[in-house]
């Protein structure tokens, strides 16, 4: 599937990962993150529909929405998805249409980016 250059993320580290999603597809997933130090939370969502999908991404009172086009992935930092800020906590992920979506726990002092499974 093709990245959704509109909304391409602006961590170079991010920028050059192609994430693996999990082969389930989901309307809806929890994720949960360990608050680790020097590490960027980001949110990785992929839409295999041949319809667009409506995502809704909320981490406590804050959320946000976006369309996701047919056969199109994102990959966004919590801060890019959240530049006005937001209080850590779990993040509910949800989608008009099944989707495939996963967490991911960036490093870059070590060069790592490491996913974190939605339940």
């Amino acid at each position: 599937l093709r990245p959704d250059s509109e909304t391409a993320t602006t961590h170079a580290l991010l920028a050059k990962t192609v994430p693996l999603f999990p082969l389930r597809l989901t309307s809806f997933g929890t994720l949960q993150y360990t608050q680790i130090a020097g590490t960027t939370q980001a949110i990785a969502i992929q839409n295999p529909d041949l319809q667009a999908a409506d995502i809704k991404i909320r981490i406590g009172s804050d959320q946000v929405t976006f369309t996701l086009g047919p056969n199109r992935r994102i990959v966004r930092t919590l801060a890019e998805l959240f530049p006005n800020g937001f209080v850590p906590g779990p993040i509910q992920v949800g989608s008009s249409k099944p989707a495939q979506m996963m967490g991911l726990q960036v490093d870059d002092v070590q060069g790592s980016v490491l996913p974190v499974f939605v339940q």
